[in-house]
C-alpha cells in the first residue's frame, strides 16, 4: 500500500489529512487520486464508506488550492490565489 505522499498527495495536504487521522489511503483512494491529480476525466464506482470522496476532495484541493493556499486549509491565513482558480 502506498501512502498519501507516494500517491502524488502535496505535502501541506498530506499534514492535514493526518491531523484528521488519515494516514493510509484505502484501496480506492490508491486508484482514483493518482489519476485525479493528473486530470483524467473519472467515472467510478464503489461501496458506500469505500473513500470515493475523500478521494475526489483531496484531488480537487489540490488543484484549487496550489501552493498559494497552503495555510488557508486550516485557516492559518487567506488564499490570495483563489480568485486566479475560479
Amino acid at each position: 500500500m502506498k501512502s498519501f505522499a507516494e500517491l502524488g498527495v502535496k505535502k501541506e495536504i498530506v499534514h492535514a489529512l493526518e491531523g484528521i487521522g488519515y494516514v493510509d489511503p484505502l484501496e480506492v483512494q490508491e486508484k482514483i487520486i493518482p489519476l485525479a491529480l493528473q486530470k483524467k476525466n473519472l467515472v467510478f464506482t464503489a461501496k458506500t464508506g469505500s473513500g470515493k470522496t475523500l478521494a475526489f476532495t483531496i484531488a480537487f484541493l489540490a488543484r484549487i488550492f496550489g501552493h498559494q493556499c497552503r495555510d488557508a486549509l486550516w485557516g492559518k491565513g487567506d488564499c490570495r490565489g483563489l480568485s486566479d482558480a475560479q
